[in-house]
């Protein structure tokens, strides 16, 4: 099959979940045979040299980018108040990657289009223009409600209604869009369902997220606690807020030998406050594998969020053991006590950790079931789904 995947960012390095969906979904077409082109936004926020690419992607297929800075300029923001259109989604909106795709499709054909997550969605009408593949969305995360859930979350009343004017804008979008495609691919049941429900005249699939499977590792130690993300994620920089300043001096309180290891793209030290004694912020790591290799428990504490936890699901390939909450689980068939800990408020999610690292039995049934879990969960078996439920949806009969 011939497949064009549009990225609203080039993937790598992988330091954050979309990056290695992205990167994972590209290098497993790759693997299953098919003949893939990337065409990506450059981002300034994410920007990689062609260097990098020719060595990290290029070996999968050619990756054709477009520079574009899709940072927050205060001054567009405010003049996007006076506006109905969504703020988060007009940032990626660019009449030149418009053109460039225009141009790309004059001359190359395709089975499938596929548009990686929501900020692609303006570019649909474009490439249904210029193209009769079929044009596939696979939606990393239903968008607006991980905004609304941030709004629900925020204390502040003038950027909680900030966030839900931000919340409603998106739904408008991310619902409407949605009927321009002739697939949806969602990465949990759950998502699927929403999507459905906006869009149900669309088919609609959840395929679960691939990931490059590692060799388990021996047993970090219990007693050092980890939180790897993107702090450029406004869910993550809530949580790790959460995990430093109320569930962490429950544990030292009952622990004082535990420590808290924090890494992540963004995770400089002038991003969080004053770190408590035994917490130690790493900021960016080159190999989040190898930084995590000592440590025992993860921990999770989102409040908002919608898709997979990649980091969650390496994790437990790894042999780690999770603490997360129902919203960190969401998405995985994750059972408590039998793959993870799971709690919702701060003296649950403190008690788990605690037990863990008592409690040697729990501790080996939980690193035995993760293992079985995250097995299937490779790269190939999840884009071979994907592909058998794309080859079932009907092929537009010529560009529109």
């Amino acid at each position: 099959m011939k497949i064009l995947l549009i990225a609203s960012r080039i993937p790598y390095p992988l330091r954050d979940g979309g990056a290695i969906a992205t990167f994972n979904q590209f290098k497993g077409y790759a693997l299953l045979g098919n003949s893939i082109r990337m065409l990506a936004l450059n981002t300034r926020k994410h920007f990689a040299d062609e260097e990098t690419i020719e060595r990290e992607l290029e070996p999968f297929g050619p990756v054709e980018t477009f520079a574009i800075n899709t940072e927050i300029r205060w001054q567009d923001a405010l003049m996007n108040l006076f506006s109905r259109k969504s703020y988060n989604i007009e940032r990626f909106n660019d009449p030149g990657f418009h053109a460039l795709l225009a141009r790309h499709l004059e001359s190359h054909s395709y089975d499938l289009v596929q548009f990686e997550g929501l900020f692609t969605a303006p570019y649909v009408h474009t490439v249904r223009a210029h193209s009769h593949a079929r044009l596939v969305l696979r939606q990393h995360n239903v968008e607006y409600r991980i905004w609304q859930k941030q709004a629900d979350a925020e204390p502040n009343p003038l950027k909680r209604a900030y966030l839900r004017l931000l919340a409603r804008r998106m739904q408008r979008y991310e619902t409407s869009v949605l009927q321009a495609f002739d697939g949806i691919a969602a990465i949990t049941a759950d998502d699927a369902a929403i999507l459905h429900q906006h869009a149900p005249q669309v088919p609609v699939c959840a395929v679960p997220v691939g990931i490059a499977l590692p060799e388990p590792k021996p047993e970090g130690n219990p007693y050092a606690l980890y939180h790897i993300g993107s702090m450029e994620w406004m869910p993550n920089q809530a949580a790790v807020l959460r995990l430093q300043q109320r569930i962490w001096p429950l544990v030292a309180e009952q622990s004082p030998q535990s420590t808290l290891h924090l890494a992540g793209k963004g995770m400089s030290k002038a991003s969080l406050p004053q770190a408590p004694p035994m917490v130690y912020n790493d900021g960016e790591v080159a190999d989040a594998s190898q930084w995590s290799e000592p440590f025992g428990i993860l921990c999770v504490p989102l409040m908002a969020a919608s898709g997979v936890r990649m980091k969650t699901l390496e994790a437990l390939a790894e042999g780690k053991w999770v603490v997360t909450t129902s919203v960190g689980a969401a998405g995985l068939p994750l059972e408590h006590e039998k793959h993870c800990l799971i709690a919702d408020n701060d003296a649950e999610f403190a008690t788990a950790i605690l037990r863990l690292q008592t409690d040697t039995m729990l501790r080996e049934k939980l690193r035995m079931h993760g293992l079985e879990l995250a097995a299937e969960y490779s790269i190939e078996n999840s884009c071979r789904r994907m592909l058998q439920w794309i080859q079932t949806l009907p092929v537009p009969s010529s560009p529109q």
